[in-house]
């Protein structure tokens, strides 16, 4: 057992060191058949570089990185890691997926550092593309719609992958047509690779031109795997707000500085909002029943400071998401946006019941609409492509309700027979 845990900790130091090596990660390496995504490709530079760096006489140390590596180059293994990437939570031991994609006989050390690099190659591939995304556009928001080539309001495989491999090809530095040739199917993996990753937390569209459903991006399911925010992660964040604060504007409030000009949060401000939300949590679930007269003001130290804590460095990578216009400042109508893409769904007749209980008619949330956007239109309408998709968006924000259910909601009720889309709101049903 003891010369077990040794040959394991050998090779996981020689992995730590190879995956980190930028020399190593530079090296070419033979092109597969299937090719396989970028973050596999690395792992198995590593898991190679391990084997030729360890003591040719640590044969088990060897044997075990080279298991490894033949799984991984199996064709099925992307699959299975993209399988794995989709479950909420999955065992490292008797998870047939796992042992599939790894080897039954795995230890779980060596297991947990293979996903675990994985993920962090993940994570880089994700960032990366966002990088190249804001160099070109400045903004998600002008980046989403950019790639959004038919107004839809979500953009789908076609559009993310000749996206993909325009940003690549551009930053690209392949100079011989051999180089150009790997490099474009290279890219191409990654592109399949990341948007099947997208489309895991995406929702369905309509094709009108097939009349079939396929998987539509919104911004937010792109924004938020840009910056490493997973959906559960921003429904914790809603709940936490909801749970401690009536709307988002109370939560706004309770974090800005006394007498602020404006509403919005800075990233310092944000990060405070974080801390003082999880002491909100803390304490609750040290008094889970509390008294109105004991009730105490939650009052945590407020000062500027750097992300120190995993809460922190989470807080920042929400506030780098939810500011769609990178502006640096984070507003209500950004949160609330974010907050409707992940509320549950509800059915037609609970969409139309908040209607008429908040606006009274469809007349005065259209108008609404069109008191927050300057160039509206003065009737009562929705407009196709560009036009559609904002309105749609902003009814998102005021009814807290997904933009897909919102378009799929409007295109129910739109009178057909209009060079625009002339909406009514149906007077019976409950």
């Amino acid at each position: 057992m003891t010369q077990l845990f040794g040959d394991v900790a050998v090779a996981v130091q020689a992995l730590d060191e190879a995956l980190s090596s930028e020399e190593i990660r530079r090296l070419p390496t033979p092109t597969p058949s299937p090719i396989v995504p970028t973050p596999v490709r690395q792992v198995l530079k590593a898991l190679e570089a391990s084997m030729n760096a360890v003591d040719r006489e640590e044969e088990s140390v060897v044997s075990m990185l080279q298991s490894l590596r033949q799984n991984l180059e199996e064709p099925e293994a992307s699959d299975l890691l993209l399988s794995l990437l989709s479950s909420s939570t999955f065992l490292l031991s008797g998870e047939p997926r796992v042992d599939a994609l790894l080897g039954a006989r795995a230890p779980l050390v060596l297991r947990r550092w293979v996903l675990q690099a994985l993920a962090r190659e993940i994570d880089g591939l994700w960032a990366n593309f966002g990088q190249l995304l804001l160099q070109r556009l400045k903004t998600f928001l002008k980046g989403f719609r950019w790639l959004d080539k038919d107004e839809s309001g979500a953009f789908g495989q076609t559009e993310f992958l000749r996206a993909y491999m325009e940003l690549c090809m551009q930053a690209g530095t392949a100079e011989s047509a051999e180089g150009f040739k790997t490099a474009y199917d290279l890219q191409r993996a990654d592109a399949g690779f990341l948007f099947k990753l997208l489309a895991g937390s995406a929702k369905k569209k309509k094709n009108q031109k097939q009349r079939e459903e396929e998987v539509g991006v919104s911004l937010y399911n792109l924004v938020m795997r840009v910056v490493g925010v997973h959906d559960q992660d921003l429904r914790t964040f809603r709940r936490q707000v909801y749970t401690h604060f009536p709307n988002v504007e109370a939560c706004f409030a309770a974090a800005a500085e006394k007498d602020a000009s404006s509403a919005d949060l800075s990233e310092q401000q944000f990060l405070y909002l974080g801390s003082m939300l999880r002491q909100s949590d803390e304490r609750l679930r040290r008094r889970p029943v509390v008294l109105l007269d004991e009730e105490v003001p939650l009052e945590p130290e407020k000062k500027l400071r750097a992300p120190n804590t995993e809460t922190d460095r989470k807080f920042q990578r929400f506030f780098k998401g939810l500011d769609i216009n990178c502006s640096g400042l984070l507003s209500v109508a950004e949160v609330k946006q974010a907050f409707a893409e992940v509320a549950p769904s509800v059915p037609f007749t609970v969409v139309r019941r908040r209607i008429l209980l908040a606006y009274g008619s469809l007349n005065g949330l259209m108008n609404e609409v069109k008191r927050s956007n300057e160039d509206s239109d003065s009737e009562v309408e929705m407009g196709s492509g560009a036009t559609g998709f904002a309105q749609a968006e902003k009814l998102s924000e005021f009814l807290e309700l997904p933009s897909w259910r919102i378009s799929a909601f409007l295109e129910a009720i739109a009178v057909k027979d209009c060079e625009k889309k002339k909406i009514k709101l149906p007077t019976d049903g409950p």
